[in-house]
């Protein structure tokens, strides 16, 4: 694999893990965020129209792969992105649970990926860690929402 082709694994690696760590942080007042969307209409709107922006991202970057600028891990940052934009919409917890474990299952198969990727010799350890860290926020997240709905009556 060329120099280019590993710095864009590893870039998509990155990218992932920063999206998913900076845009799926865990927030004080969700619950409240979420409330409040329901009761305003600009503010589903606004959560709509992120939705659809990143939705058109995740298709640019499908379309960049299939002409050989894209890569694997971008489509994956993209579509988590996205699956987390549309988690806000949703109004249920159970439809939220459903959506963060279709992110679970992209960032499980995306670890799968850097790790032969890395025992290849074309990722390095430290991006195969970044990338279990994402998986390992994404479970704690998904347990977190399942013991509110538990707790909640």
């Amino acid at each position: 694999m060329s120099s280019s082709k590993k710095w864009l694994l590893c870039s998509a690696a990155g990218a992932l893990l920063l999206i998913y760590l900076v845009v799926g942080g865990g927030r004080a007042g969700e619950r409240q965020d979420k409330a409040q969307m329901a009761s305003s209409g600009k503010l589903r709107e606004l959560f709509q129209e992120r939705y659809e922006i990143l939705k058109t991202l995740v298709e640019s970057e499908k379309h960049l792969m299939k002409i050989g600028q894209g890569s694997r891990g971008g489509i994956a940052a993209a579509t988590v992105a996205m699956l987390r934009a549309e988690a806000d919409l949703r109004s249920t917890n159970s439809q939220r649970i459903e959506i963060h474990e279709k992110i679970l299952t992209i960032l499980r198969e995306n670890e799968a990926a850097i790790a032969r990727e890395a025992d290849r010799g074309l990722a390095s350890a430290a991006d195969v860690a970044k990338v279990r860290l994402a998986r390992i926020k994404a479970q704690i997240r998904i347990e977190k929402m399942k013991l509110a709905q538990q707790a909640s009556p």
